[in-house]
This record gives structure tokens, sequence and C-alpha cells, in this order.
């Protein structure tokens, strides 16, 4: 109990620890250890990682204009991606990590596609596959892989 006077009393600000000791009838000592266990606890509860600093910029950005911002970036480069939507915050003057940006597109019900990669067949190749296509139309099926074989070597 007397303890928690103290921490108060020090709080405050009044009394130096002589005095203090002197009105409470206990030791300069004590006061001292009082006075610095209570200005641990005051350190310990200011370290750590800010709040602010784990909050996404966009939190108070609506569904609406997320996807407004979504919409300019795949006016300009035609699809969109983490960096190329950072860019274009970053031209409203939202300094946001893509990893961030990530989340914040999950949150809002984005998903992640990857574009497929289609090869181009130029018209040689599609002549060739054409004609042995024809090719196979009336022939016996057990000679279908050797054909195969013959066509991927005169591609290569």
């Amino acid at each position: 109990m007397m303890e928690s006077i103290v921490k108060r009393i020090i709080d405050v600000g009044f009394f130096k620890n002589e005095e203090l000791a002197t009105i409470l009838g206990t030791s300069k000592r004590t006061i001292e250890r009082i006075a610095a266990e209570n200005t641990e606890s005051e350190s310990d509860e200011a370290a750590g990682r800010e709040e602010a600093l784990s909050r996404s910029p966009l939190k108070h950005w609506s569904d609406e204009d997320f996807a407004e911002v979504i919409k300019e970036c795949e006016k300009d480069t035609g699809f969109v991606s983490k960096a190329s939507l950072r860019a274009q915050f970053k031209r409203k003057t939202v300094d946001i990590s893509e990893e961030q940006l990530g989340k914040e597109l999950k949150k809002r019900g984005y998903v992640y596609r990857k574009k497929r990669v289609v090869l181009q067949l130029t018209e040689a190749h599609k002549e060739q596959r054409m004609s042995w296509a024809r090719s196979l139309i009336d022939s016996d099926i057990a000679s279908w892989d050797l054909q195969w074989w013959v066509l991927c070597a005169s591609l290569s």
C-alpha cells in the first residue's frame, strides 16, 4: 500500500526523495527503489513497435476508391501488377509496400492469376501440324507414335 502511495507522490513530483522519506518515516533508499521501479515500468510500456507503423495506409480507403485506382492502373498498362499498382498509389501520395498492397488486395476480394504463356506458331508449323493431322485420319493407330516422333524431329 505504501508503495502505491509513494508512486503517486513521485508522479506528482512535489517532494524530493529525502523529504518524502522523512514524511513517510522510511529510508531514503526505499523511496529511491520505489522511484526506480516506477520509471522502469514507464520505459517498458514505451518500448516496442509503434502501432501506427503496422497499420495500412489504405485503411480509410473505400472499396470504390480502391477499384477506381485499379481501373486507372489498367488503363495505363493494360494489366494490373502489384508494382504498377504501387506506382499508381505513389502518384496519389500513398506510400505502401508491395507486400502490404498484396494483403489489401486479398482482403478486398481480389485474386492473383498468372497470365498464361502461349507460344505463337509460325505458318510453317501450322501447316506441318495440319498435314500430320490429315495423315492420321485414315491411318492405323499403331503407327501414330512413330509419326509423332518424325514430326517432332522435323520441327527441331
